[in-house]
């Protein structure tokens, strides 16, 4: 009878622990797209992006992020990179970083600033990639 007891005691402590205990699956995330100035270019012309901040779901918001900046270096030169709408923006040449930074955080959609880009003109290729990865 003292074992039952003891038994019905522990089942009711944890059941008790079990209500206080919680698991959040929150995660904070957001989309950064690049859209380009125009779809087509010829050798030697220069070009745009924009990157966008979307979907941020971030309790804070986001005042902050670093990526990686993905093309071919034989295809397309980076010239510069700007900061929009209190955003600035430094790229670092040697890693192809960049890294994005505001004073406020924002938890709505906002275009936070452009690539300049040049077509090579020695290139052979009819096609680039400029892709925004590592973020």
């Amino acid at each position: 009878m003292k074992k039952i007891k003891i038994l019905i005691t522990l089942l009711i402590i944890c059941t008790f622990m079990s209500l206080f205990i919680t698991t959040s699956y929150a995660v904070d995330t957001f989309s950064a797209s690049l859209t380009p100035s125009s779809s087509k270019v010829k050798k030697g012309d220069e070009f745009t992006v924009t990157i966008k901040l979307s979907r941020i779901n971030i309790t804070d918001g986001l005042a902050t992020f670093r990526g990686t900046l993905k093309f071919d270096k034989d295809v397309v030169t980076m010239l510069e990179a700007n900061g929009q709408n209190n955003w600035s923006v430094t790229y670092n040449d040697t890693n192809n970083t960049l890294l994005f930074d505001t004073a406020t955080a924002t938890k709505t959609d906002v275009e936070i600033g452009t690539l300049k880009f040049k077509m090579n003109d020695s290139t052979s290729s009819m096609t680039a990639a400029i892709r925004l990865v590592s973020i």
